[in-house]
């Protein structure tokens, strides 16, 4: 068993570190608007909920989840958090052959190896910036015999999407090969409209194709654990299902869920008003181009993203001194496919970028 750093290693660890500010974990950095507030606060003070078992099927929450996604309620599994559905889907494959690319999130190599598999790496190219998915391709067009591929889309720890051609071809090679392909999308609604991702990811639909999102970024709720799969059948969905704890979605999480879903689909948001996730990407952009500029002014290497965190490389030891600072940031050292001096760096308000720009600039002057 691993020991409590390598259960973190995920970054988050603000209970065994004396932490201020966490940039570690990479929740939308927009506060919530008062509406949207007083709609998930609402929803949740219910004292029933804590009394009462959540519905087993879910059947309310897939449907908003169903209208949200334009998918059919049957097609979709609800899940306490990303962790738990990536737990499941690998357990389809139990004792399978899975490719993944590297870098990627680690949490894909803990599911897979509980499932009795030994992942097979695609180690992307640092001097492509870790956008080569071509080789995705090259292997997958060598026949080999795998029964599942996991990307991140857009990628983790990069913050980069995947090419969109390149993307749609690894898809048709593993329909072609029978592959099934697990595609998280976590952080997609914090890169790009539903509209900008119908027209260059959404449209592209196999038969062995698992999407996988959840609130926890998105929405900001890591501390109630919600995500879901839309998978192209009901089969699969069955057989994830029933991979998957009996209640596993509390009261409270399906309220809030329902709450942040269905703000996003009133109707001001049909009157053309932005929404709170599009008000995120704006505010997302707006402050990680702030940030990366800033990086590459006291040379520190500063990956271009698409997402509400950066990686940058440094030979400093960031990660060290900015935990004496009371900072947290994420260690990347430990990702198949990196070294030590990687980091992750998430966005958070401007307050707080500015204060950790501040205590950069400090370990640049005198370390």
């Amino acid at each position: 068993m691993g020991s409590v750093h390598d259960m973190y290693i995920h970054g988050g660890d603000i209970y065994r570190n004396s932490i201020d500010k966490d940039y570690s974990v990479s929740i939308n950095p927009l506060e919530w608007p008062d509406a949207l507030r007083e709609s998930i606060l609402s929803a949740v003070s219910d004292a029933g909920l804590m009394q009462t078992y959540p519905d087993l099927l879910n059947e309310r929450l897939r449907g908003v989840i169903a209208k949200y996604c334009h998918a059919m309620p049957d097609r979709i599994v609800c899940g306490n958090g990303a962790s738990e559905l990536i737990m499941a889907v690998c357990a389809l494959y139990s004792g399978g052959k899975v490719l993944l690319p590297a870098p990627c999130y680690t949490g894909y190599e803990r599911a897979l190896r509980a499932a009795g598999i030994t992942p097979v790496y695609c180690h992307l190219q640092e001097k492509s910036g870790f956008l080569d998915f071509d080789s995705i391709e090259e292997i997958l067009r060598g026949g080999t015999d795998f029964d599942m591929l996991i990307l991140n889309n857009p990628v983790n720890p990069t913050g980069r999407l995947i090419e969109k051609g390149s993307f749609k071809r690894i898809l048709e090679l593993c329909d072609e090969a029978g592959i099934t392909v697990l595609v998280d999308e976590c952080f997609m609604e914090l890169s790009m409209s539903e509209s900008e991702y119908m027209s260059s990811y959404g449209y592209v639909h196999t038969g062995s194709l698992i999407r996988l999102r959840a609130l926890t970024k998105s929405y900001r709720m890591a501390g109630l654990r919600l995500g879901y799969v839309i998978c192209e059948d009901e089969e699969t969905a069955d057989r994830i299902s029933m991979r998957l704890p009996e209640w596993n979605i509390s009261g409270v999480a399906t309220e809030a869920g329902i709450a942040c879903l269905s703000y996003e689909m009133c109707d001001s948001r049909r009157e053309g008003r932005p929404g709170y996730l599009e008000k995120s990407r704006e505010y997302i952009a707006f402050g990680r181009e702030w940030l990366r500029s800033e990086l590459e002014a006291v040379g520190i290497k500063a990956y271009e993203s698409d997402v509400n965190y950066i990686m940058v490389y440094s030979d400093l030891p960031l990660y060290e001194e900015l935990l004496k600072r009371g900072m947290l940031i994420r260690d990347c050292a430990a990702i198949e496919g990196l070294r030590r001096g990687f980091y992750r760096i998430s966005l958070k308000d401007k307050n707080d970028n500015y204060a950790l720009m501040c205590s950069i600039k400090d370990i640049v002057q005198s370390v």
